[in-house]
């Protein structure tokens, strides 16, 4: 990876982090044991299993890609890491925004989600410019 990638993940992994210790300070957030706004819930091996090999691959795919794709999986990557250490720290994830009746989150997921939906329009336009041809 090169060094503004690495830059970019650290500063989003320390913003998130500096985000949900002032939340955890003030009492204002819900410990998540599960994936996806806690709807799926594994055993703790499992789970850091899972998540340190999407880790690796997203590694992968951010090293090998530029522009659009590489900004997707580096946030992708960014905010999988932060949840980690949240699950190592605190044996959850701290959620602490909320928005009417949606499930709390943090910006970690939001940025997930942001990169999730970056991969997906980049891939969709491939797609159509492969279709034109």
């Amino acid at each position: 990876m090169t060094i503004k990638k690495v830059a970019v993940i650290l500063g989003i992994i320390l913003l998130d982090q500096i985000i949900k210790a002032c939340a955890v300070r003030s009492g204002a957030y819900v410990l998540n044991y599960g994936l996806i706004w806690g709807m799926i819930r594994l055993d703790g091996v499992v789970l850091f299993s899972l998540i340190f090999a999407v880790s690796i691959v997203l590694c992968y795919f951010s090293l090998k890609t530029t522009g659009v794709l590489s900004l997707a999986f580096s946030i992708i990557l960014a905010g999988s890491l932060s949840n980690l250490i949240d699950r190592l720290n605190y044996g959850g994830i701290i959620d602490f925004i909320t928005i009417l009746h949606f499930p709390r989150f943090n910006l970690a997921d939001f940025l997930i989600v942001c990169g999730i939906i970056l991969l997906i329009v980049k891939y969709s336009q491939n797609e159509k410019s492969f279709k034109s041809k």
